[in-house]
């Protein structure tokens, strides 16, 4: 695994804080305080999510790498629980690794044929799925909307790997067109198709922040509807830059079926309280 670094692994999330509880921040887990309610500010809330927020470093680099595509086949009882988090958090990780292979792979390896599996789920598991979640709670107390980002930039990540135009909204992605963050995008070329869309999202966001309810869209969206976890209301930006209607693919209602699952099983303990850690 030398070639799977720690550092690829490193995540960070809201740590509850076993203290005098007059002293504490947070004192539940995120996901108890929502369904409860216990929500300080209760304002407009706008999540925004990329198509394929899984294609990251990690999956890029199996995608196009043999060896390790076959490190992570040799080793995936340790790997996919690390990277997927549900090491501790799983009552058994073996099982949830054999029914990630079982859904995804059809119960065999990963091969250059199925590789993109691997982004399919991470988007779930740590995008889509944590989003939809709150989406099941939150338009109780406040107003939520969704967007959805499958615009493929002209200086696209993916095309470093090979799947230029192939890989719609990879993770991090919009950065490019929002802002010139220089240390991984030199900025916007204001000749290039995603200046355009550029200015349109920041319209966006910057009508959400005045009115917490975005008044810039464009093409088809002339009135953006609210979410809830019935209709499932959001827009989306399509790989040349429109936006539409958000429309949930085939991948989504396997994935959103897959995880629930799990989430009612296996991974249960992730929506209580953990036990408090001593070190």
């Amino acid at each position: 695994m030398s070639d799977i670094t720690e550092n690829e692994f490193l995540k960070f999330g809201p740590s509850i804080e076993y203290i005098d509880p007059d002293k504490a921040f947070l004192k539940d887990i995120p996901f108890l305080l929502l369904k409860e309610g216990r929500i300080a500010n209760k304002v407009p809330w706008l999540g925004t999510l990329s198509f394929n927020g899984g294609f990251t470093g990690f999956t890029a680099k199996t995608a196009v790498d043999k060896s390790l595509q076959k490190k992570l086949n040799a080793n995936i009882k340790t790997i996919l629980p690390r990277y997927l988090d549900y090491d501790v958090t799983a009552s058994d990780p073996d099982v949830v690794t054999q029914k990630i292979i079982d859904n995804y792979f059809d119960g065999g390896e990963i091969t250059e044929s199925n590789i993109l599996q691997l982004a399919n789920f991470v988007t779930y598991r740590f995008f889509t799925g944590p989003t939809i979640q709150t989406g099941d709670y939150y338009p109780d107390h406040a107003p939520q909307y969704v967007l959805m980002n499958s615009y493929v930039p002209s200086g696209s990540c993916t095309s470093i790997f090979g799947y230029d135009g192939v890989i719609e909204g990879a993770c991090t992605e919009d950065v490019s067109y929002q802002f010139p963050w220089t240390m991984y995008y030199p900025g916007i070329n204001k000749a290039s198709k995603d200046y355009p869309v550029s200015k349109k999202l920041v319209d966006l966001y910057a009508s959400f922040i005045e009115m917490g309810k975005s008044t810039k869209t464009w093409g088809e969206i002339q009135n953006w509807l609210t979410y809830d976890r019935i209709k499932r209301f959001g827009v989306n930006i399509d790989n040349d830059g429109g936006m539409n209607s958000l429309s949930y693919s085939p991948n989504f209602f396997k994935n959103y079926q897959i995880w629930t699952t799990l989430l009612k099983n296996e991974l249960a303990s992730e929506q209580q309280n953990p036990e408090q850690e001593t070190f």
